[in-house]
């Protein structure tokens, strides 16, 4: 092939290295999606989220025990790292379903949330977020 058409073989093999690249994230994004529940950015910096925190009880009790005798000056503190499990995560088949919003004869049915329902925004002048030159109006939504 490298004989007969240089140009052409480049071609095959710059789009093998692409194709090989692109499939790699994508099997990466579907696993953190449909298994873990979490974003990149979740996975990244889970040890920041402490709504990710999940803790044994009888660890939690212990780790509470180990915290006063710490703050009495006695003993040496053993922590144990907490469990990082997403608060979001709806099992496999239901984070794809949600991802994708399928729907099939009232079996799938994906979660829908209106984001801006939920929250309100400080839009007071004078207000952090007014200084901040998002004070556009709500039908707005670039800055989301």
């Amino acid at each position: 092939m490298l004989q007969v058409s240089p140009w052409v073989f480049w071609i095959m093999c710059n789009t093998a290295f692409h194709v090989f690249w692109v499939t790699s994230l994508l099997v990466c994004q579907m696993y953190q999606i449909s298994w873990l529940a979490m974003t990149t950015n979740e996975r990244m910096n889970q040890g920041r989220y402490l709504h990710m925190h999940q803790f044994a009880q009888s660890a939690q009790s212990q780790a509470d025990k180990c915290k006063d005798s710490c703050e009495s000056g006695g003993g040496r503190c053993h922590n144990k790292k907490p469990k990082i499990v997403s608060p979001f995560n709806r099992g496999p088949v239901r984070n794809v379903v949600d991802l994708f919003g399928w729907r099939c004869c009232g079996l799938l049915r994906p979660l829908k949330v209106d984001w801006s329902t939920k929250f309100t925004l400080d839009t007071q002048p004078g207000s952090a977020f007014h200084a901040s030159g998002f004070h556009q109006g709500r039908e707005n939504y670039q800055f989301v």
